[in-house]
């Protein structure tokens, strides 16, 4: 059904995140960044940065231009770590991954929990935090193949495709059946 959709969403975003944690040192490495510490850092930073504002926009305008927005920014972090081959493309993909990242998980959970009532958010989160897990682990391991098969550069800029088809999946499905059927008595929309 379409409840389906919000898990295979974030499966395939924590895809490309399952990536960014296994490979980003040896992909340093690679292209000449000795130590990957400063990415993981900016990361971070980015995470925690997309968490300042992006719950009030949520609760004022709902979670779609939120969305969006931090899909387009891993839509443009990952070309930007793949294709950009210096030290200056590697630590800004970090910070805009991180912004993108850090606003997607929250507010697909925000979403899901939304949708049911509150006797049932315990079996929504753990949903969610399965798809999430799940995604991580696949994603580790689909990029370890495509990575040895294509190299570290195209795996990059496959995430960003996948990311491309979690923003598709989130306009034409989640969104319209979010909007539908949105139980929650708070203002989010």
């Amino acid at each position: 059904g379409l409840g389906d959709v919000y898990k295979r969403q974030m499966l395939i975003v924590m895809f490309s995140y399952g990536g960014v944690l296994s490979f980003i040192a040896l992909y340093g490495q690679e292209i000449g960044v000795k130590s990957s510490g400063l990415f993981f850092i900016l990361l971070s930073v980015g995470i925690g940065l997309s968490r300042v504002g992006s719950g009030k926009i949520i609760d004022k305008s709902g979670p779609g231009r939120v969305t969006v927005f931090g899909l387009m920014l891993l839509i443009i972090g990952f070309p930007l770590l793949g294709l950009v081959k210096k030290p200056i493309g590697f630590h800004l993909s970090a910070i805009l991954l991180g912004l993108g990242f850090g606003v997607i998980m929250p507010t697909f959970q925000t979403m899901i929990n939304n949708l049911v009532t509150p006797n049932r958010r315990g079996a929504a989160n753990s949903t969610f935090f399965t798809s999430f897990d799940l995604g991580i682990g696949i994603g580790m391991i689909g990029t370890g193949l495509l990575s040895e098969w294509l190299g570290f550069s195209s795996t990059f800029l496959i995430c960003s495709v996948t990311n491309l088809l979690a923003l598709n999946l989130f306009l034409y499905l989640s969104l319209k059946h979010y909007k539908a059927n949105k139980i929650s008595t708070s203002n989010n929309q």
